[in-house]
This record gives C-alpha cells, sequence and structure tokens, in this order.
C-alpha cells in the first residue's frame, strides 16, 4: 500500500509541476483522428509494426514517415497506436501536433508533454522525472531532453521489451524549421546511447 500511495504522490506531483506546460489534447483520440479504411495502406502498416515489434532486431531508433500534406500520414499513426493497443502492445508516449488545437504546436510544450505520459507509464521512471522537478522545471531545452526524456526512458528499458514514442506532423511545430533542428541537435547525439529496444516513430512533411 505504501508503494502505492508513494507512486500516487508522484503522479500527483508531477501533474501539478507540469500543468502549465503540457498540451493537454495530445493524443489522436483526443483530436478525433481518422482510421485507415479497412485493406488500406496494409503494407506500410506491416512493416512500421513489425520494425516495433520486440522480435525485429534493429539498431535503428526513428522510422521517419515523410509525405505532403493531406496524404494520410495522421490516419496511419493513429491506425498504428490503434493496432498496437488491440494486440495490447503498450505505447509510452504519443503527441499529435495539429495548427487547429495551438497549444499542439508550441514546441515547448513536447518534451513535458511526453514526460508525463512515461510517468504515467512507469513508475521508475516517474521517480526519475519527480527528482527532476522537486529541483525545479529545466528551463533549457537541452536540459529537459537529458533529465526528462532521455533519463527517464532509459530507465523504462529496463523493464519494457520496447519503449514505443509517436510523434506527428512534427512540421506543424510553430517555427518548424528552427524548432526541429534545435530538438534534433539535443536528441540525436544522446541517442545514439539509447538502448536498442527504444522506437520512436515520426511522421512531418518532406521539407
Amino acid at each position: 500500500m505504501e508503494d502505492k500511495a508513494l507512486i500516487r504522490d508522484e503522479l500527483n506531483f508531477i501533474t501539478k509541476e507540469l500543468a502549465s506546460h503540457v498540451a493537454a489534447q495530445h493524443k489522436f483520440t483526443d483530436q478525433s483522428k481518422s482510421l485507415c479504411a479497412p485493406h488500406t495502406r496494409v503494407e506500410i502498416q506491416k512493416e512500421i509494426e513489425g520494425w516495433l515489434s520486440p522480435q525485429t532486431s534493429s539498431s535503428k531508433h526513428i522510422f521517419w514517415i515523410t509525405g505532403v500534406a493531406g496524404s494520410g500520414k495522421s490516419t496511419l499513426c493513429a491506425t498504428v497506436i490503434n493496432n498496437l493497443r488491440k494486440k495490447h502492445t503498450p505505447v509510452a508516449a504519443q503527441f499529435f501536433i495539429s495548427r487547429n488545437i495551438p497549444e499542439t504546436i508550441d514546441p515547448n510544450k513536447i518534451i513535458p508533454t511526453i514526460a508525463q505520459q512515461l510517468s504515467a507509464f512507469s513508475p521508475a521512471a516517474a521517480h526519475i522525472i519527480c527528482e527532476v522537478l522537486n529541483s525545479g522545471f529545466p528551463t533549457s531545452q537541452e536540459e529537459q531532453v537529458k533529465a526528462l526524456l532521455l533519463a527517464p526512458i532509459q530507465e523504462i528499458c529496463k523493464s519494457y521489451d520496447r519503449v514505443i514514442i509517436l510523434i506527428d506532423a512534427l512540421d506543424e511545430l510553430q517555427n518548424a524549421a528552427k524548432s526541429v533542428l534545435q530538438m534534433l541537435l539535443q536528441i540525436a547525439p544522446k541517442g545514439c546511447n539509447l538502448p536498442n529496444n527504444v522506437r520512436f516513430v515520426i511522421t512531418s512533411r518532406p521539407e
């Protein structure tokens, strides 16, 4: 009971501390995203889900899906999550970016929103994030990536065959060219040290 109480207290603390830093409507279900029609885009779904499978060995951490506006990237991403749920494959975090939902296009909200989901996904991750926030919210993106994203992911990887994170429509972030570049520059060098069971699925326009 004490452990459950501690976990609950840590999650409540994290929710409170991150309240002003997260996007509430970040899931595909929050945004009523459509799913692929039956028997459509079957091959790409199989390719993505095969790469996400614990039975697939790969040193690649990112599956990047590109396509022009309206090509169905969000629909595909939502369908993959839905398929994984049907197979009881847990998704650690998801973040759907939409110009119709202003809070999701704020680049400052993406890492904290993912961190909050990681804390709900894993008590071990919650403990790490709670310790970080006890010292105050990290102000720099570099520190956020290190403390709120990569460190919790490292811990989750000790308990799960796969740690899956999906980010849709990365190009729709405010000042996307600058925001995305800054984020990738923070993640890429450190990402080389991530365990092989980490999987990011990201969608964006080709540019």
